[in-house]
């Protein structure tokens, strides 16, 4: 019976989430289909196997948690918005991004439920027509207006990546002396590489998009931190993102990119434009951006505006708090990106 309520708690919570919008137009279609399943488990659940009920809860919770932030009032719209474009570069598309909002300093990718896996719970169960998968990352509540503190999220739509195509892990066959025998005798040694190879993809992967931003977010929140099971330790990390970002192709990166190269995906290269965003930003106005380089480079170009004029202002900023500073300057990178969005979107309507 406690599942049970549960699970009409939690469709009471999807309806209330169907009055809000959504960014996307398919999460609303995404969010129906749900209810749809969860009312299919409460009619039929004297029927269906007990584990296979909750794993439809679980399922169930987790999906709450990221559509509740991704309604258009309370996502990161403008962080997300980039993360589409960089989802068609690794023939991604067609994935809908839901974001999690997280009361305490955490960033995270958590793998989501598919509906192919849904289906093998019961033939009747209702399957809708649009099976795109969710992305579900997390990003810190207090940041979700803060565009230039939110580039880890490229780090954390890596991970997807990584978990779409398996390149950690081919990776981590590729190079791993008796992998298998590793994997068999010693687990907890064969994980500790594996996930310390998926770090280094996923900051990779975000140094594409967002360059030395990616860099200094990690010294940043992670400063210091020895390696442990799950991550390298943090000044290893953001050596080797430098590294790669100065075009040397060595270690991780040639491994990475052989594994992508084998597998027909896009190399792990520089995919944002330097932008000249003090010509705007010195006046306080946004900047035009033209294209998905540029829209991904505001975010390596705002980051290292924004280092520069908390120190030593310029112009208008000379009268305001570093606070202050930190606050229009992600602001000024937001409503960038936000009219490209509306031109794009103008631009399209009136061309079709």
């Amino acid at each position: 019976m406690y599942i049970v309520d549960d699970l009409h708690q939690i469709n009471s919570a999807f309806f209330k989430l169907l009055e809000a919008t959504y960014f996307n137009e398919a999460l609303t279609r995404y969010t129906r289909a749900t209810i749809d399943l969860i009312d299919f488990v409460i009619a039929k659940h004297d029927e269906l196997d007990e584990n296979e009920v909750r794993f439809v809860h679980g399922h169930a919770w987790q999906v709450l948690q990221y559509l509740a932030g991704s309604t258009s009032k309370e996502v990161p719209y403008e962080v997300v918005y980039a993360l589409e474009f960089a989802l068609v570069d690794w023939g991604l598309e067609g994935a809908l991004i839901t974001t999690a909002l997280a009361d305490r300093q955490d960033f995270h990718f958590s793998p989501a439920v598919t509906w192919d896996r849904l289906a093998k719970i019961d033939p009747r169960i209702p399957i809708p027509d649009d099976r795109r998968p969710l992305v579900q990352i997390a990003i810190p509540k207090l940041y979700k207006q803060r565009p230039l503190k939110s580039v880890a999220l490229y780090h954390e739509l890596g991970h997807y990546v990584d978990a779409s195509h398996s390149v950690s892990e081919r990776c981590y066959f590729r190079t791993v002396p008796d992998a298998v025998k590793l994997l068999r005798e010693s687990p907890e040694v064969a994980r500790q590489i594996h996930h310390h190879m998926m770090e280094h993809f996923a900051d990779a992967f975000a140094a594409c998009y967002c360059g030395e931003a990616m860099a200094g977010t990690l010294e940043a929140i992670a400063k210091g931190h020895s390696a442990s099971p799950t991550h390298p330790a943090t000044k290893d990390r953001v050596e080797c993102i430098r590294d790669f970002l100065s075009g040397a192709q060595v270690g991780q990166i040639s491994v990475f990119n052989a594994v992508l190269t084998d597998l027909g995906l896009p190399l792990l290269r520089k995919r944002f434009a330097d932008i000249d965003v003090a010509k705007s930003f010195d006046l306080i106005r946004p900047i035009r951006l033209e294209g998905p380089e540029e829209l991904h480079g505001v975010f390596s170009s705002g980051w290292q505006y924004l280092q520069k004029i908390v120190e030593n202002p310029s112009h208008h900023w000379q009268d305001l708090s570093k606070f202050e500073r930190s606050r229009l300057v992600n602001d000024l990178v937001e409503k960038s990106i936000r009219n490209m969005q509306i031109s794009t979107g103008w631009l399209n309507a009136t061309t079709q």
